[in-house]
């Protein structure tokens, strides 16, 4: 009897081909250092690697994603790690590129975030590019889909 690894696939939260197509009109360098925090399962990441970009990283404090992502993407599945939400694991300006998709919004302090940490591993000429919900229609989709008013200010806390 053989023991088999069973990959069951999830549903991707945001819009990985559209996250994709942004990222390539810029045109970045194949050997620019990109981080995506909160990368979930590396989707991203893995689709940029696969279009000959290197060093790409994805980090994530949802410990089920990224052995869920690990077991989906071998060929980076070094490059994706658990992480605490806290220090970034990255030295002081090492990366190029910052990337979070539908991220910012679950982050409480998320100024002290971006000043201490995501700035802190940037380059001095990198780019952060990042996307988010819109508040105005967010809050009341997360009214109706939860049926609370104020449930949304858990996980939306920094919309």
């Amino acid at each position: 009897m053989t023991n088999k690894i069973q990959i069951q696939r999830v549903k991707e939260y945001g819009n990985i081909d559209l996250s994709k197509n942004y990222f390539l009109k810029f045109a970045f360098p194949k050997e620019a250092n990109i981080l995506d925090i909160g990368c979930n399962y590396g989707s991203l990441i893995y689709n940029l690697n696969c279009l000959g970009y290197k060093n790409v990283f994805g980090i994530d404090v949802n410990k089920d994603s990224i052995q869920q992502g690990k077991l989906l993407y071998d060929k980076i599945s070094k490059n994706i790690m658990v992480y605490d939400g806290g220090k970034i694991p990255f030295e002081d300006e090492s990366v190029d590129i910052v990337l979070m998709f539908d991220v910012i919004e679950h982050i409480k302090y998320i100024q002290d975030y971006l000043n201490n940490e995501v700035y802190r591993v940037l380059k001095k000429d990198g780019v952060f590019i990042f996307q988010t919900p819109n508040k105005y229609i967010n809050i009341p989709w997360e009214i109706i889909k939860h049926g609370s008013l104020t449930s949304w200010q858990t996980s939306h806390c920094s919309l």
